[in-house]
């Protein structure tokens, strides 16, 4: 078992039985010694104290310290005090002891922290510790000592300070002053380096008996009584006396000494100190000499407070003066304006000449009289001696029997206004408290002479001030106060009135009367300023109201004498009529702030059920009302609703429908006006039955004030009402008939926005369904405030976008259309609604679209145009429609004229070959069916062209007796519009010739149609071979029929191909061959104006002669072609071609130059070309257009062309061509 740490403390026990191995610290037995040794003297120690040792700061600690612990203990030993203490451990421990390991120690005074507490709550504990490093045995830092003192407890705290303190000044004083030793018999035998700096003692001077030397010698028979008596007694040594300091001068000691005995008792030496006390002696003569000086001042003042004349007040102060600090003169000096003249009335004496009068106080002593002026005492202790003093100012002074004196100036308002003199007949030193004594009395002789002379002056203004009061026109009191027992006001006694005080208070004679006797209900503010004019001297204004006489007072009260005079005086003037104004100013402005609360409230209010209960509220509360309530009478029902109320929670409500039988004349009179009823009961304007009807519902009292809702029938009512009497204000019935005013507007106004809410969301849902955009312009500034969503689609822009300055708006109309559109809402500025278009360019894609708009004004109140309104529409698709409906129009007329021109050509040419008028019907009739088929194919396909199989099936189908009699065999063409035109018209030549002649004719006859496409001049051609077979046996044809002339001449000129018809004896054989190019059908066209000329022939008989003439003709028609150029060669023309294209057309060229030339401007298809025109008029070749096309398509340079319109007469051809 451990034996250390020894010892039977608490703490010694712990740490001897505790488990030391589980801890950082390891086994008790392997600690170091320097651990061991602070723990022995932490142990020993009677303050608290702890140590925290490393590793970890594991703490350990006395019993002393267990207080502080508390509900720690024990848990704190062992651990680390960062666990033991994790409340402070940041704050306040972690911060020390790193000082501590640096090598620094700190002390932490009077420092507070807040601790967790075993409840769980907090509380502020207040320490001072001291922190100091601990070193092991190397010297390095091992851990930290802290020495710990809890002063949480203020009590304990201040006792425990002033302890520490008493114990500090000893333990300080003790050694910053004199230590020393002495042998028994009291010789210094040894140096004391304290002892030579405090007495300025040199070591030879200190040994032996010379401190005696040191003792003041007035206190050195003292010194060495004390100490010889101690000797001989051996006890303690403990006297005071003077000590020669440093510096030349003495200061008090304490000396205290002890003898040191042997083992044997005998005296060994003695050990002493001296404690400097010499602030204390002072103290205490200061003390003892303040004393003396107040006891002198009180008598003094208590002499001068029962003299009232200033001269006797002069007298007594020097006398006193002179007495107490026995002075051969002293005098009081007023000095006048100039600061040098001076006057005695008084002064004292003792066995010289009195100095009264007036005197020069420069001709005593320029310099004094200096000084005096700048408020410095001067002083003197020998005139004769002090250089400051001439020749004639020392006469001066001997004239008056004075060696020495001062003289001490009294400054008020920044001037010298007297003087405090003290002279005496032989030299004398005077001291400061001799001096400051003077000034204490040159003062209270200034006052004393100043109080009697302001009392004087009152005692003479309160004669005037009172035959002052009796001329005024307000009333004036004079009074005696009475005091209880603290010295305040409880009463007070009339003691004079002036006249006007019954007339202006309406109050008799009070004279002799006490207030508490005459106003019994005086009230408290009474008392509390009389209290306060006697006890402070300070007038009191105040106003009140004296509720017996039903009027208001201003009072102005004021104690005119000293503390001691008990009489105050009183001065009332009548306010009655001023207060009564500003009470109703007051209930006014009362009222407009309810009324503007009132507004306030339901301005923020849309139901106007709500607005009349938020009124209701405002109004019950701010009237202090019983109910308050609204009606809605119905006269031509007879009956009255109360709709909505706010009532005391004990009374009836009134919600529902009464009729007005119940209350006859409360119903009626309303109409007539607001309604005030003060008492029900009593009230004569109402019926018994009515008056019963009120009871019935609690109604004792009650305002209604009724206004007509609308230009209905209909009386609206706001009542305010009480279970009982009530005297109402006219402020109150005011207030009630504004408030019923605000009330009704604030209705008309819910309801008018409710209508315009409901408007704006009608106009709102209208605006997000239209396809046309809305929008809404400022007429000041044409700024956009409104746009539907429509706007933005139609722009192509967020609808937001348009918001704000018109620029944003007019930026995304096209420059051309701008300034347009902006003058067109001009129009609208002006009263005149506009409907104007213009093109914009939409921001999203680029693309050009058309608007519409809209504008129209929208006029204010005053008939001025306010606002912009607008429609927006989008109308490209519309004009896009109606362009389009013009080209179809103008493409149908076209389509007809081309297809008149050629069943004109088809029917000359059926002519021609036809036997009789039935043949010529037949032939006729079958060519336009097939005519016919050719539109509907070229229609039904968009001009797309058509299958070469579905042609030559719908041909040959229609003759053919059977499926069985012909054969279709060739790949899936697709021809081009033209080529469908030609060879539909030629297949049906073909199929009807083999109906009449060949192997359609008869049953047995066989067909066989086939065709490939082969490749010729880098070219897609197509060979059709139409074979007959079994056909009846037919004379061979003696003419070039209609068929013969389309196949052989038509296909190789419109198609740029060959075309041969054979007839055998077994039927027909066609062999077709053209290139698969495109090209337009003459039922096709660019959509040219209509041509409206009609007619034409081809007899030139009496044209013009064109002999010698040779004229390019330039037509892809082979029709037009052919009869043009028949035209031309009957008027005597050479023909150069016809050429059905360009190609042709310049190959020509290159080897004929015509002399003038006919040109069709739309060569193939694909719109008006006019490369032949430029090079004709490059050769100086005139030419005429043929064509179907306006002039507008022809270009500038070529406007001068003589231009003729298809359809046209061939003699107009030729008659133009003889014109150039």
């Amino acid at each position: 078992m451990n034996t250390w740490p020894p010892g039977e403390g608490e703490m010694a026990r712990r740490i001897r039985s505790m488990n030391w191995a589980t801890t950082p610290l390891g086994p008790i037995e392997h600690w170091p010694q320097s651990l061991r040794t602070a723990l022995d003297m932490v142990l020993a120690m009677s303050r608290p104290a702890s140590l925290f040792w490393d590793p970890g700061h594991i703490q350990l600690y006395n019993d002393a310290y267990v207080a502080i612990a508390q509900d720690r203990h024990p848990t704190l030993l062992g651990a680390p005090v960062a666990e033991g203490w994790p409340d402070a451990y940041e704050v306040a421990i972690r911060p020390v002891i790193e000082a501590s390991r640096k090598g620094r120690s700190t002390r932490l005074t009077d420092y507070a922290v807040t601790l967790q507490t075993v409840d769980g709550g907090t509380e502020e504990r207040v320490f001072t510790v001291d922190w100091s490093p601990v070193r092991d045995e190397a010297g390095a830092v091992a851990g930290s000592l802290m020495l710990a003192m809890e002063v949480t407890e203020r009590r304990r705290a201040e006792r425990s300070l002033r302890d520490s303190e008493a114990r500090h000044r000893l333990l300080v004083g003790s050694w910053a002053q004199a230590v020393w030793e002495a042998d028994p018999n009291g010789v210094v035998i040894a140096d004391s380096p304290s002892w030579r700096p405090y007495t300025g003692q040199a070591l030879e001077g200190w040994l032996g008996y010379g401190w005696v030397n040191a003792i003041h010698p007035d206190d050195r028979a003292y010194a060495e009584q004390q100490w010889r008596e101690a000797v001989a007694a051996r006890s303690l040594v403990n006297a005071e006396f003077r000590l020669r300091s440093p510096d030349g001068g003495w200061r008090w000691t304490n000396v205290r000494a002890a003898p040191v005995p042997d083992a044997g008792g005998i005296i060994e030496k003695w050990v002493g100190m001296n404690i400097d006390i010499d602030a204390r002696k002072r103290a205490e003569m200061a003390l003892q000499e303040g004393e003396e000086r107040q006891a002198f001042l009180l008598k003094l003042s208590d002499a001068l407070r029962l003299i009232a004349d200033p001269i006797e007040i002069q007298k007594t102060a020097t006398r006193l003066l002179g007495e107490q600090i026995q002075a051969s003169r002293v005098f009081y000096v007023l000095v006048e304006e100039d600061e040098d003249t001076a006057t005695i009335l008084a002064n004292y004496t003792s066995g010289v000449s009195a100095r009264l009068g007036r005197y020069s106080l420069s001709a005593f002593s320029s310099f004094a009289a200096g000084e005096w002026r700048s408020g410095r005492t001067a002083s003197t202790d020998d005139v004769d001696a002090d250089p400051r003093f001439g020749e004639i100012e020392r006469a001066a002074y001997a004239s008056v029997s004075t060696r020495a004196g001062f003289g001490l100036p009294l400054i008020k308002g920044g001037r010298l206004v007297a003087l405090l003199g003290v002279n005496q007949s032989t030299p004398r030193h005077w001291t400061d408290d001799e001096k400051e004594l003077a000034r204490e009395v040159a003062e209270r002789t200034w006052a004393a002479v100043e109080r009697t002379r302001a009392e004087t002056a009152l005692r003479r203004s309160e004669e005037r001030l009172r035959a002052l009061f009796e001329s005024i026109d307000e009333g004036f009191s004079e009074m005696q106060v009475i005091l209880d027992e603290e010295g305040h006001v409880v009463d007070w006694l009339h003691l004079a009135l002036n006249g006007n005080f019954s007339r202006v208070t309406g109050i008799p004679d009070i004279t002799g009367r006490l207030a508490s006797e005459v106003f019994p209900n005086l009230e408290g503010e009474w008392f509390r300023r009389m209290d306060l004019a006697y006890r402070t001297g300070e007038p009191q204004r105040f106003e009140t109201e004296l509720a017996e006489l039903g009027r208001w007072f201003d009072n102005y009260i004021t104690r005119l004498g000293g503390e001691d005079d008990k009489r105050v005086f009183g001065v009332f003037g009548d306010i009655t009529e001023r207060k009564l104004a500003e009470r109703t100013l007051r209930e006014s402005e009362e009222q407009q702030a309810f009324l503007l609360k009132l507004s306030d409230a339901l301005r923020g209010e849309v139901e106007p059920r709500q607005i009349e209960r938020t009124a209701l509220d405002l109004l019950a509360s701010h009237l202090s009302l019983d109910r308050a309530y609204i009606t809605t009478s119905d006269y031509g029902k007879g009956e009255t609703e109360v709709p909505v109320e706010v009532q005391r929670i004990d009374l009836p409500s009134l919600v529902g429908v009464f009729p007005h039988s119940e209350f006859p004349e409360s119903a009626s009179l309303v109409n007539d006006g607001t309604l005030v009823i003060e008492d029900v009961a009593k009230t004569t304007q109402l019926s018994g039955r009515n008056r019963q009807s009120f009871n019935a519902i609690k109604i004792g009292s009650l305002i209604g004030v009724g206004l007509r809702k609308g230009d209905s029938d209909i009386f609206w009512t706001l009542a305010a009402a009480m279970s009982g009497p009530r005297k109402w204000t006219s402020g109150e019935v005011h207030l009630m008939e504004q408030a019923a005013e605000r009330v009704l507007a604030a209705i008309a106004r819910a309801s008018a926005e409710a209508a315009l809410r409901q408007s704006e969301e009608r106009f709102r849902q209208f605006a997000q369904a239209s396809a046309s955009g809305l929008w809404i312009r400022n007429a000041e500034t044409l700024a956009m405030e409104y746009v539907s969503p429509a706007v933005g689609a139609i722009y192509g822009v967020e609808s937001e976008a348009f918001l704000g300055d018109v620029q944003r708006w007019a930026a995304l109309i096209v420059p051309e259309d701008r300034e347009a559109a902006l003058q067109h809402m001009e129009r609208a500025l002006h009263g005149e609604p506009a409907v104007h278009e213009f093109r914009i360019r939409q921001p999203n894609d680029q693309a050009f679209r058309w608007i519409r708009n809209t504008d129209f004004p929208l006029m204010g109140h005053d008939g001025a145009v306010e606002r912009i309104g607008g429609i927006a529409e989008d109308v490209t698709e519309a004009k896009l429609a109606v362009e389009h409906q013009g080209v179809l129009l103008a493409e149908l007329q076209h389509r007809v004229r081309n297809i008149m021109a050629m069943i004109r050509s088809m029917a000359l040419r059926t002519a021609d070959g036809a036997v009789d008028i039935e043949d010529y019907r037949s032939l006729l009739e079958g060519r336009l069916m097939a005519l016919a088929r050719v539109q509907v194919l070229l229609t039904r396909e968009a001009n797309a062209g058509g299958s070469l199989r579905d042609i030559i099936a719908s041909e040959v189908g229609a003759q053919a007796h059977g499926g069985d009699q012909f054969e279709i065999e060739g790949p899936d063409i697709r021809l081009s519009p033209k080529a469908v035109e030609v060879l539909t018209l030629a297949f049906h030549e073909l199929a009807t010739n083999a109906l009449k002649y060949g192997a359609l004719s008869t049953p047995q006859g066989r067909l066989r149609v086939s065709w490939a496409p082969f490749e010729k001049r880098d070219c897609t051609w197509l060979a059709l071979d139409w074979s007959e077979e079994s056909a009846p046996q037919q004379p061979k044809p003696t003419r070039r029929g209609f068929g013969s002339d389309l196949i052989e001449g038509r296909i190789p000129y419109e198609l740029g191909g060959s075309g041969k018809v054979v007839i055998e004896p077994h039927g027909a054989h066609c062999r077709l061959e053209f290139p698969l190019n495109d090209g337009e059908s003459i039922l096709e066209t660019d959509a040219p104006a209509p041509a409206r000329l009609l007619g034409g022939t081809l007899d030139m008989t009496d044209a013009p002669d064109l002999t010698g003439w040779r004229v390019l003709v330039v037509e892809d028609d082979y029709y037009m072609a052919g009869d043009t150029a028949a035209a031309l060669r009957g008027a005597g023309a050479e023909v150069l071609g016809p050429c059905p294209g360009e190609e042709a057309t310049f190959e020509l060229l290159k080897s004929s130059t015509p002399t003038h030339a006919i040109l069709d401007l739309n060569l193939g298809g694909g719109g008006a070309r006019f490369e032949i025109a430029h090079a004709l008029r490059d050769q100086g070749v005139p030419f005429i257009f043929l064509t179907g096309y306006d002039p507008e398509v022809i270009p500038a340079e070529l406007v001068d062309v003589v231009r003729l319109q298809k359809p046209v007469a061939f003699r107009k051809i030729v008659e133009a061509i003889s014109r150039l």
